[in-house]
């Protein structure tokens, strides 16, 4: 039943390029964002559908583990260029404000 909700799952893939058009279309970094989300939530259930799979079907017992940690480290390079992209935000509302003060 997981296999079959997963595979279901993976299916997703297929929406995020369509999303992205869309999103470039409306210059949306919004809906650009939510665009990489669908991808990478497609991804990260693939990576553990393969997992599941190679357990279930030959006893792999690595697969399972192996795919634990390609999920971990796609969530930490994730968590990594969101907290790079929260810096350039803080960065640049700072020298707004700093614009503004200044009279510049």
């Amino acid at each position: 039943m997981r296999l079959a909700l997963l595979a279901l799952t993976d299916d997703s893939r297929r929406f995020s390029p369509r999303k992205r058009r869309v999103a470039d279309r409306l210059a949306s970094a919004t809906a650009r964002g939510e665009s990489r989300q669908t991808m990478l939530c497609a991804y990260l259930a693939l990576a553990l559908l393969v997992g599941l799979a190679g357990n279930a079907a030959a006893r792999a017992l690595v697969a399972d583990p192996a795919a634990a940690i390609v999920i971990a480290a796609v969530a930490a390079r994730e968590g990594a260029h969101a907290w790079r992209a929260r810096a350039v935000v803080r960065r640049s509302r700072s020298q707004r404000r700093t614009h503004a003060h200044t009279g510049h």
